[in-house]
């Protein structure tokens, strides 16, 4: 029977702390999916900010400030003509192009219905020349390169890079 009361006690404090960490941490948060803003502020940064772009030899990504719960975002590129063309859709505020130069647009349209909207615009270099691919390939015997001591058995979304100093880097998130 003590066994009983000590479980029944040790559950009622795991409730109560609980209730209170989320009356206490988690309602006066007022931010959600980005955890720094609130979704009315989602409008206000993408005006401010606009489309960013980055590019590289064969390849160019556009980002920009998203809503993903409230709007879905069409990606447009500007032809020889002059048109404006769709090239694609994004739920999120990125879109990897296949290197292509020129004139681009992201226009936002709410689930909800109603106009689309000019969300910014980037222009792109053309792109010379094809991009260097690297192909990895093991060399020697298979060895674990990294197994993690604190937390987790195993390395995930994970990537490898070579800095600029040359130095390769392994980085990620643990089980």
């Amino acid at each position: 029977m003590t066994v009983f009361w000590f479980l029944l006690i040790l559950l009622g404090l795991w409730l109560v702390a609980e209730i209170g960490m989320r009356l206490v941490v988690e309602l006066p948060l007022r931010t959600d999916f980005y955890s720094s803003i609130q979704r009315d502020q989602v409008r206000a940064r993408q005006e401010k900010f606009g489309v960013q772009a980055a590019h590289g030899l064969g390849w160019a990504h556009l980002g920009w400030i998203a809503d993903p719960n409230g709007e879905r975002y069409h990606i447009l590129q500007q032809q020889a003509g002059g048109q404006w063309q769709e090239i694609g859709q994004a739920e999120f505020g990125s879109f990897l192009l296949d290197g292509a130069g020129g004139q681009y647009q992201v226009w936002a349209e709410a689930l909800q219905g109603g106009e689309r909207r000019l969300v910014g615009q980037a222009v792109l270099p053309e792109s010379k020349g094809a991009a260097q691919v690297y192909r990895p390939s093991i060399t020697g015997e298979w060895m674990p390169v990294f197994k993690p001591d604190q937390t987790g058995r195993y390395l995930n979304d994970h990537t490898i890079f070579q800095d600029q100093a040359g130095n390769w880097r392994l980085v990620g998130i643990t089980s």
